[in-house]
């Protein structure tokens, strides 16, 4: 599992999991994330920092809300602990989580430790392409608080997905990619919202954007910068 990572944990200065809320924890009597976080651990000179990130309140279970809904439902529950804010400074993140669905409970941990200083975090699940979920350098850190939300529901072969994901990426824009192949209620929640049945669909602060070629389209305009909130 380690070897999936192995770029990923090249650049990694510190290692932290998803958080479980203690209730949680005791009910189950493990957390996931943390299990596999340790064993990623073992084949990397980065810190691992089990207690990095902490549940400040248990959220409900998001099993059956929309991306829009898990997002309201996790807000002010994740944060990075007081005693480790002088620790991320500066510092690339190895942030490991067990089963990425929407995304959301990822990119609230993702946002937290960038607001406390931390130089870039990149995330690992071993069920999806490690580090193509999220992902954000230093410069798209300093801008995070002004970036809008960028949503994107893809599929893992599609060639119009990989092509919007770059065009992002080249940018330095943080995205959800939200991944509907083999998730029947997913897909359905991206043909509700959309209205459409091909991938991707992408959204923008909650606009729907359209697909591959309405996203070119508004590059070559212009206008997708300034729906960005970029220079």
């Amino acid at each position: 599992m380690s070897r999936a990572g192995a770029e990923l944990l090249e650049d990694a200065d510190l290692i932290a999991r998803v958080p479980l809320h203690r209730w949680r924890f005791l009910a189950r009597c493990f957390n996931q994330s943390a299990l596999l976080a340790a064993t990623v651990s073992g084949d990397s000179s980065a810190a691992w920092i089990p207690n990095l990130l902490v549940r400040a309140r248990t959220a409900k279970s998001q099993v059956r809300l929309s991306a829009n809904e898990r997002r309201k439902n996790v807000k002010g529950a994740l944060r990075l602990r007081k005693c480790h804010a002088e620790l991320v400074r500066g510092k690339t993140i190895l942030l490991v989580d067990d089963v990425i669905t929407t995304g959301v409970t990822v990119e609230t941990c993702v946002q937290a430790l960038l607001r406390c200083g931390a130089a870039g975090v990149d995330v690992f699940d071993p069920c999806v392409n490690p580090g193509s979920f999220y992902m954000m350098n230093s410069e798209t850190k300093a801008r995070g608080a002004n970036l809008p939300d960028v949503i994107l529901y893809t599929t893992p072969f599609c060639p119009y997905c990989h092509r919007a994901k770059r065009l992002l990426e080249d940018k330095g824009v943080p995205f959800t990619d939200i991944g509907v192949m083999g998730k029947p209620e997913l897909r359905r929640e991206m043909e509700v919202l959309s209205g459409g049945y091909t991938v991707p669909q992408i959204f923008i602060d909650g606009e729907l954007v359209g697909g591959s070629d309405e996203l070119a389209a508004l590059e070559r305009t212009g206008k997708l910068d300034r729906m960005l909130g970029l220079p």
